[in-house]
């Protein structure tokens, strides 16, 4: 049985889904789309919104070219930073996601995303995380916390 959690404020519960979905890079990349976009709309079923809303983050593994298919749903760093591409997967300057996908996806792009359906909740600044070695290790890329970064978003309850 699946289960979608949330968090309660102010006598409302916002739903929390966190996903990591298919990459499948080296696969037909058309049908790799497709398969996550079913995916997306199968999690879209099942994530009911809480009082206040629902909250979907994580690795999409979706490319600028693939549309989100969820209701209401707006996209976090679109709504603040529109004219930054924010790149989760940074190949250029994260030298831990050159050693682990760049062959096979030399592209940076923006697969990691924090998606809010709410009118009770707005969403107030975000950044990236982890965007330099925090561990020096004598070795660069193994100080990074991951081949992505991390999102850190603040939101406040209306």
């Amino acid at each position: 049985q699946r289960r979608v959690h949330g968090v309660s404020a102010n006598g409302q519960t916002l739903r929390v889904g966190v996903v990591h979905m298919l990459a499948g890079w080296g696969a037909d990349p058309e049908r790799m789309a497709l398969i996550r976009k079913q995916h997306l709309r199968a999690i879209g079923k099942e994530l009911v919104p809480g009082t206040a809303g629902s909250l979907l983050l994580g690795d999409f593994n979706m490319g600028p070219e693939e549309k989100f298919d969820l209701d209401n749903f707006r996209d976090v760093w679109e709504v603040l930073r529109p004219n930054d591409p924010g790149y989760t997967y940074d190949i250029e300057h994260n030298e831990l996601s050159k050693l682990t996908m760049a062959p096979l996806n030399p592209h940076s792009c923006r697969y990691d995303r924090i998606l809010i359906q709410s009118n009770s909740i707005r969403e107030l600044n975000v950044k990236l995380l982890g965007e330099k070695p925090i561990v020096p290790m004598g070795n660069e890329e193994l100080g990074f916390l991951s081949d992505h970064y991390g999102l850190n978003c603040v939101f406040e309850w209306r």
